[in-house]
């Protein structure tokens, strides 16, 4: 989240979300420490108020009470995995259906997110069908959002609109949390970390990390990721290195390099390698229990592998996903998918697939 933040881009989410919520974050290094509320932390695209020697070390806002609300909501160009084009967050505070207070922040329509001047709007009414067309309005000519490759200028500033507009209509409803699943994706098998109190590594020094529970020991753990310790340091029984796990993206999009790590599906090009130090890891060559291998032949029964290079990824995150939850619905196994990219087989085969296994029909 942090890094999120640090990045400044108006299209990233948890900037919209943590606005609402009226974040601040602390700023430190050996002048001190400073607190920097959210709103003043941004100066331009992809600049902050941070100095050069300075580290995020703590992102805070006020606990939500009984009369606060509000909803994070996005337009992207597919379901998941998606940079937004537009994304807002809103929350409210009422007293007897009078709002006291309102946040209301929009993204990827200026050069940073903003915390709408339309919310002074609400302040002092009830979240009546003219009071939202008002507001909704207000925001929509409030952005200067561009157009690019993902949406026009002129679309964007509608969708403020109509976004806004259904937001404040699910808070008035009292229907803003039916999105919410019943049961959340954590692709966790609930397992407890065993990442050590406190870490010191120095660029050379040796570390140990469990690879599908054969102990490696290697270094460089600073400078490289997880991934590409593995696939450089990691070897089978048979001393064949372990390449299953793949680069796609590299920033965390595609889910190729989906690993285990204590239990938790992790994506490799983001996790230093330094951090699986004592930890226990397991790659697509490490499943070796009964109902990965049933995972594995529907995925071939069901046509849900070609190229192969996102397989691997999606055979963690699935299997993570099976043992995480039973009489998985549709909807959450495409949730549970969601972190993962196929280029060429396309999805329906593939959660064809782990439906056949979670309902038994694969044995």
């Amino acid at each position: 989240v942090a890094g999120n933040l640090i990045t400044a881009s108006p299209a990233n989410d948890t900037i919209s979300a943590l606005l609402a919520l009226d974040a601040s974050v602390d700023l430190v290094s050996v002048d001190g420490t400073r607190t920097v509320a959210l709103q003043d932390f941004y100066i331009g695209v992809r600049r902050t108020v941070m100095r050069p020697n300075e580290m995020m070390t703590r992102i805070a806002f006020p606990a939500l009470t009984a009369g606060d609300t509000g909803l994070f909501a996005k337009v992207g160009l597919r379901s998941a995995q998606a940079i937004s084009v537009v994304h807002a967050a809103i929350v409210v505070s009422r007293s007897e259906d009078v709002i006291t207070n309102a946040r209301i922040a929009l993204g990827s329509v200026a050069p940073t997110v903003i915390l709408a001047d339309t919310s002074a709007h609400l302040i002092g009414h009830t979240l009546t069908d003219d009071v939202i067309r008002r507001c909704s309005q207000a925001a929509s000519e409030e952005v200067n959002p561009i157009t690019d490759g993902r949406a026009s200028a002129e679309y964007r500033s509608q969708i403020v609109r109509v976004l806004v507009a259904r937001m404040l209509g699910a808070i008035k409803a009292g229907t803003e949390s039916t999105a919410w699943p019943d049961r959340v994706i954590t692709l966790s098998d609930g397992r407890p970390s065993t990442i050590p109190p406190s870490l010191s590594i120095d660029a050379h020094d040796e570390f140990t990390v469990s690879v599908n529970s054969n102990e490696v020991v290697g270094s460089h753990g600073t400078d490289e990721t997880l991934l590409d310790w593995i696939r450089t340091n990691a070897r089978s029984e048979d001393g064949d290195l372990l390449t299953g796990t793949k680069e796609g993206c590299a920033e965390g999009e595609c889910g190729a390099c989906t690993v285990h790590m204590d239990g938790q599906a992790v994506l490799a090009c983001l996790v230093p390698a330094a951090a699986a130090q004592g930890r226990s890891v397991t790659t697509v060559e490490g499943l070796s229990a009964a109902s990965d291998i049933q995972l594995q032949d529907s995925l071939v029964a069901s046509g849900a592998v070609q190229c192969g290079f996102c397989t691997p990824g999606f055979v963690m995150s699935a299997s993570s996903l099976l043992s995480e939850h039973d009489a998985l619905a549709t909807a959450e196994i495409r949730d549970g998918l969601s972190g993962n990219i196929c280029r060429c087989t396309g999805y329906e085969s593939i959660v064809e697939a782990l439906v056949a296994v979670d309902t038994g029909a694969a044995r």
